[in-house]
C-alpha cells in the first residue's frame, strides 16, 4: 500500500516534465535540416519548460553530424530555442 502514494507521486512529476513528443521533434528537425536523415534522437536533461535534444543525422553530402538543441515551452508550444553542433573525438 505504500507504494501507491510514491507511484503516483513519481507519475505526476513525470507529466509535470514532458517534453516535446517525438513527432514535434521530428517535425522541427526536418525544418531546419531539409535533405537529411535522422538517423537518431537522444532526450537528455530538462525540466517543465526545457528539454535538451541530440539529432544525429546523415546529410546529403554523407557525413554524419550531431546537433544539440534546446528545445523551450512558449506558450504551451515547444519551439527550439538554440541549435549548435555536437563536438566528438576519433576514439
Amino acid at each position: 500500500m505504500k507504494k501507491l502514494p510514491l507511484l503516483l507521486v513519481a507519475s505526476l512529476l513525470m507529466v509535470g516534465c514532458a517534453g516535446p513528443d517525438d513527432q514535434q521533434i521530428e517535425q522541427e528537425f526536418r525544418s531546419r535540416h531539409p535533405g537529411c536523415d535522422l538517423l537518431s534522437t537522444e532526450t537528455g536533461e530538462g525540466d517543465s519548460d526545457n528539454v535538451y535534444v541530440t539529432f544525429r543525422m546523415r546529410c546529403p553530402d554523407g557525413d554524419e553530424t550531431s546537433t544539440q538543441a534546446l528545445f523551450q515551452k512558449f506558450d504551451g508550444e515547444w519551439v527550439i530555442k538554440w541549435e549548435m553542433p555536437v563536438m566528438t573525438q576519433p576514439i
